[in-house]
């Protein structure tokens, strides 16, 4: 079994050698590997095509990552903030995530200045750590809105639901995605997304419907944040909307069965039974 959870030639930048072999490597290695498995997990259909573009011919189920819905859910904003010690009054823009080149979080700085120009209330709180963790902060405090961005580190998991319930908006700026599995939390919480129009984050936000999908410069991306921002009932109705999807699409009891329906099927092709 092979669960396709990374597109690993998206991460040749931290092999010190030239970056189309590294590239090359990697797609020609893990495309064998899931060759020779007995099924493959795919977490969106993007990777499943891929997989099937690049000659795999095993068996492959998309199942995405799971969300558990019952800690990933709306909640009251006030208390959450107020439990976070996040200030009561402001617009929160949250990102969630590494803070690693691959993530473009500074893609999300640069929009969020445009954001703080025209939203006199917003804050923008980024939740994690990353080796480009000190780069980000001092373009952070170059911008006009630096008293604005908050760097919170590295959270308890356990937090984290508190957080997403805290926030008016969620940015997203990545492009390597295999699904955004922190798209599908923000959307388990009632919190809808402005992210790139990218593989794997096209099948967690639904542009209109549960969120917004913009190109990926920083100028379509702030612009669609203050969208949301200056219209609270649209957001009100992407966010609910994006909950009920998430309960149909990402609920982790129904992924659990279905990857061990996955397992199941792979072990009776081989004559064996799943334990």
């Amino acid at each position: 079994m092979f669960t396709y959870h990374t597109r690993y030639e998206k991460y040749a930048h931290y092999v010190p050698l030239r970056r189309p072999l590294v590239e090359a490597l990697a797609v020609r290695l893990s495309t064998r590997f899931a060759a020779r498995a007995d099924a493959v997990i795919a977490p969106s259909a993007v990777i499943r095509d891929e997989l099937l573009a690049r000659g795999v011919r095993r068996p492959i189920a998309v199942v995405p990552t799971g969300v558990d819905l019952d800690r990933f859910r709306p909640a009251d904003p006030r208390a959450a903030r107020a439990g976070l010690r996040l200030p009561a009054g402001a617009s929160l823009v949250l990102y969630v995530g590494r803070l690693d080149r691959e993530k473009s979080v500074g893609r999300i700085l640069v929009a969020f200045e445009r954001v703080a120009a025209t939203v006199s209330a917003a804050h923008l709180v980024l939740v994690g750590h990353g080796t480009e963790a000190e780069r980000l902060k001092h373009l952070a405090g170059t911008l006009a809105a630096r008293d604005r961005v908050h760097f919170l580190g590295v959270r308890d998991h356990a937090q984290l639901p508190q957080y997403y319930a805290a926030a008016d908006v969620f940015l997203f700026a990545s492009e390597t995605e295999t699904q955004g599995l922190v798209l599908a939390e923000a959307a388990a919480s009632g919190l809808p997304a402005v992210a790139v129009s990218a593989p794997g984050c096209d099948e967690v936000v639904r542009d209109g419907e549960t969120g917004v999908l913009t190109k990926s410069d920083p100028m379509a991306l702030g612009d669609a944040v203050i969208g949301l921002l200056l219209d609270p009932e649209r957001r009100a109705a992407l966010g609910a909307r994006a909950r009920q999807v998430a309960e149909r699409r990402f609920d982790v009891r129904l992924m659990r069965d279905r990857t061990l329906a996955v397992y199941a099927e792979a072990a009776a092709r081989a004559g064996r039974a799943v334990r």
